[in-house]
């Protein structure tokens, strides 16, 4: 299973990102901050003759969500405005979890601020866990924290 990450700042996804996916086999395509054009990420990223990437429904409109599997295969678990979770079943391998989070700046919150977001994810992610009966996890996406602020090492 292949999962590429990009924060593309606003931006439109470029045209070479189809052609970098169907390279890479790339599952899913995980977008923060996208552009106006993002709800058309799945068109422009399903090439003819390959299998087609879904727009995965989401609350937020921090991320963009793509993917080669079926609709089935990737259960939203939660959805809020920084972070989403989703249990994934592949075709081959034990299914996982996989959280994609975009965490506030340090230009708009205080360190204090970025250690409850974090904890948040953490608290979300192990009932997540509990429910499903495993810790296959997978954190993905822009954490806004250094290596050692607080809240990367306390979560």
């Amino acid at each position: 299973m292949r999962l590429l990450f990009w924060n593309i700042q606003k931006k439109d996804a470029p045209p070479e990102l189809s052609a970098f996916c169907q390279a890479k086999s790339v599952d899913i395509v995980l977008l923060a901050e996208p552009g106006r054009q993002a709800k058309h990420l799945g068109d422009t990223l399903t090439v003819s003759g390959t299998a087609e990437y879904v727009r995965q429904v989401q609350r937020t409109e921090l991320f963009e969500v793509c993917s080669r599997h079926a609709t089935h295969q990737m259960l939203s678990k939660h959805d809020s405005n920084r972070f989403s979770i989703w249990n994934i079943k592949p075709n081959v391998g034990a299914d996982f979890i996989l959280v994609v989070l975009h965490l506030q700046s340090k230009m708009h919150a205080k360190r204090s601020d970025q250690h409850a977001s974090a904890q948040l994810v953490v608290t979300e992610l192990q009932r997540v866990e509990r429910e499903l009966g495993h810790q296959r996890s997978l954190i993905i996406g822009d954490f806004n924290m250094h290596p050692f602020d607080e809240g990367m090492v306390a979560a």
